[in-house]
């Protein structure tokens, strides 16, 4: 009983904490997240481009 109650305090405790730190969860595309990967020379221009071109099929 006491249950319900607690867990939505805690959910609004969290939603209230993510706000002020700025940390809220932020999705991404797949292909931006390769981009990004791509310029900080995580994965070659080769990489890149086979990568790429498995996603869009």
């Amino acid at each position: 009983m006491m249950f319900l109650p607690l867990l939505l305090i805690g959910g609004v405790v969290y939603y209230m904490y993510a706000q002020k730190n700025g940390s809220t969860i932020v999705t991404k595309n797949p292909e931006t997240i390769l981009k990004e990967r791509f310029a900080r020379g995580e994965i070659d221009e080769a990489t890149y481009l086979r990568m790429l071109e498995t996603l869009k099929h």
